[in-house]
């Protein structure tokens, strides 16, 4: 049957990538991903010969010098890539091409025979499994004839296409255009198997399959595969998690149109109703309407996948906001989903303290400082005032200096103008304190009536060192408690907090936002003689232990620290300052914003002009809203933002706002925009 025809296999592959560049050498079961997958289909008995495919580009050298001795290898047009199919198979004087893509390692020894014997048997010109898909994605074989190969470089003109290799092939199938007129075949298997992505695209991706190969021989069967995931359920919810979240940034790959301007019909109508039943229609101030132009903006999410957030009208945003700092990994991270659904079937809430408080709070004490003793709670004002009142026990003082935000307790925001149903009384005991002039702060501190000096430590100022060791100084002197807010800065400027960037321990200090990518808890950490009057102070909660926010904070902390998410974090940072405000000084706005830093946290500055600041805000936020961003006035960056996918596509819809706000600057009224 197949005597007369020659039958190759070429696997393709390249070290360039947009989202996840060198992937086919990362390590997978302790080998190369490439060469997972050459011992994975290697030794079928109707394939006469294998080849690796990949470019004359320098940065595929170590494609060629790494795998020459285990493959026959050919180099051909980087773009052109039905160019490099073509001069192979002609030089290897194939009757019968088999393709595969090294981004699918677990391709499979049995799907590849099943369908060469249908390919033979039918015949067909052009036969796969992927035009409608039965099996994972990532079981993808497609075989062609030489004829038809030879057809199709000759006919096939769109240099996308070429790119691709078997489209044109495909027309046949898919009868969407004149050319091509191919016999093609599409083989399925019994069972619809294709919800699962086995397929190599993302660092997640990697990550998950690393998972799998961990637990299954190099030359498993892929059915095994799938039993692994029916009996691992936690394990089909990351691969579940995964292949949604590539979903939604598929829909986000074309680059928005000079004016498009989103719809936000739902999230009018429905304000409309829940203002009736909800202040502000939300529970949040900061993601309230009050932060957008309202009528001409996002208001309702439906949902998050990484760096992208769905509204309920369907519209699709590159976030910058992130949940207000929480979404350190990115929205739905398929390992932190995955241990949530491990413990939501074991329970949430308990009648009894679990050991993962024990685990979580060894965590903090392995990173944090000042970190002897934990507890923890549900938000930042939970930890922030817990702090207080502990300062307080420890000094039998009462009154309180703060240093920037603190929570919506009494305590601190009576010290705002937010002081709405706040006692005079309990006003009168906190007072702010300027960094810039700590001389003035010491003479209220020798009074001995301060409990706490407490704020945020990561400041904006050059000399943050030298202020922070003189604010330690002068509080160990005068006996008064130095407390850190690190609610923001805990695991982004580094993942010993503030602190340990820059060596100053305080007393106490207290983290949030980023703990748990999105779930529900805070910490306070402290010294253990001051920790101790926990014991006696009432800070106590039913929530306090909750499980899955406990569990879901020990993954992230993982994975924070595994990932080397804080100096990428950075990384990027640096990358969007410089490619954000190239973009500004290009266009008649250069003068009016710009993005400065730190790195980790950047910041959208409006400059004071001609033009009314909020006028401007309005009408900027109104612009990326329409161009498919969500930025208000700080990056506030996962470790989802750090791929070149998005970043590429955050300076495209960025230049979209830019263009369509600076062509209304000049306009005499321009709250007409």
């Amino acid at each position: 049957m197949y005597k007369d025809k020659k039958i190759i296999m070429i696997i393709q592959a390249r070290m360039s990538s947009s989202r996840f560049p060198g992937k086919v050498i990362k390590p997978i079961a302790g080998i190369p991903i490439l060469e997972y997958l050459i011992k994975r289909i290697k030794g079928i008995d109707l394939i006469d010969e294998y080849w690796l495919a990949t470019s004359k580009n320098k940065a595929d050298n170590i494609i060629t010098k790494s795998f020459k001795s285990k493959i026959n290898v050919f180099r051909g047009d980087e773009h052109d890539v039905l160019d490099r199919y073509y001069k192979l198979a002609t030089k290897a004087k194939a009757s019968v091409i088999i393709r595969i893509t090294a981004d699918c390692p677990f391709a499979d020894k049995s799907v590849i025979e099943k369908a060469l014997k249908l390919f033979v048997k039918k015949p067909v010109d052009y036969l796969s499994n992927v035009l409608d898909r039965s099996y994972p994605d990532g079981l993808d074989v497609e075989i062609f004839s030489y004829d038809v190969l030879q057809k199709t470089f000759l006919e096939c003109k769109n240099p996308s296409l070429r790119e691709h290799v078997t489209p044109f092939m495909k027309t046949g199938y898919y009868r969407k255009h004149k050319t091509g007129n191919f016999k093609v075949y599409n083989f399925k298997n019994e069972h619809n198997f294709s919800h699962l992505r086995w397929t190599l695209d993302t660092e997640d991706d990697y990550l998950f399959l690393n998972r799998m190969a961990a637990k299954l021989d190099i030359n498993f069967h892929w059915m095994e595969g799938v039993n692994l995931l029916t009996k691992d359920f936690s394990l089909l919810s990351w691969n579940r998690g995964i292949k949604n979240r590539i979903g939604a940034l598929s829909k986000n790959q074309s680059t928005i149109p000079k004016k498009s301007y989103n719809k936000y019909n739902n999230s009018n109508t429905f304000f409309k109703k829940a203002s009736k039943i909800i202040p502000l229609a939300s529970q949040t101030f900061s993601k309230s309407f009050q932060q957008y132009s309202k009528g001409a903006a996002p208001l309702f999410a439906e949902s998050g996948k990484g760096a992208f957030i769905t509204d309920i009208d369907g519209n699709q945003y590159i976030d910058y906001v992130m949940g207000l700092l929480p979404i350190v990994l990115g929205y739905c991270d398929p390992e932190v989903d995955a241990e949530i659904i491990k413990q939501l079937n074991k329970g949430i809430t308990f009648s009894l303290a679990s050991k993962l408080e024990f685990k979580l709070s060894q965590r903090f004490i392995n990173l944090i400082p000042s970190a002897d003793m934990v507890r923890f709670g549900k938000n930042g004002s939970d930890a922030t005032t817990a702090a207080v009142r502990l300062a307080r026990a420890h000094t039998k003082r009462k009154k309180v200096a703060v240093a920037g935000y603190h929570g919506w307790h009494d305590w601190y925001i009576g010290s705002t103008s937010r002081d709405l149903g706040v006692p005079q009384d309990i006003k009168n005991l906190t007072q702010s304190f300027s960094v810039n002039n700590l001389d003035l702060l010491k003479n209220k501190l020798k009074t001995n009536e301060f409990a706490a000096v407490i704020l945020e430590p990561a400041l904006n100022i050059k000399n943050v060192k030298k202020v922070l060791t003189e604010l330690r100084k002068i509080t160990f002197e005068t006996g008064t408690v130095l407390i850190f807010d690190e609610i923001i800065s805990g695991f982004r400027i580094n993942m010993g907090g503030a602190q340990s960037e820059y060596g100053v321990t305080p007393d106490l200090s207290t983290f949030g936002k980023s703990m748990a990518n999105g779930m529900p808890i805070s910490a306070i950490v402290g010294k253990r003689k001051i920790m101790k009057h926990m014991n006696d102070i009432f800070f106590s909660s039913t929530f306090g232990g909750e499980a899955l926010s406990l569990v879901a904070a020990i993954t992230t902390i993982d994975k924070l620290e595994k990932t080397d998410a804080v100096e990428k974090m950075k990384d990027s940072g640096e990358t969007l300052i410089k490619g954000l405000n190239k973009i500004i000084f290009n266009s008649n706005l250069k003068n009016m914003c710009k993005f400065e830093g730190p790195n980790w946290w950047p910041r959208f500055v409006i400059s004071e002009n001609r033009i009314e600041q909020n006028l401007f805000k309005s009408l900027i936020r109104q612009e990326l809203n329409s161009a498919g961003l969500i930025l208000n006035s700080t990056l506030n960056l996962s470790l989802s933002h750090c791929s070149e996918f998005v970043i590429d596509k955050t300076f495209d819809r960025f230049q979209v706002a830019i263009n369509n706000l600076s062509s209304y600057i000049g306009d005499k009224d321009l709250k007409k925009k």
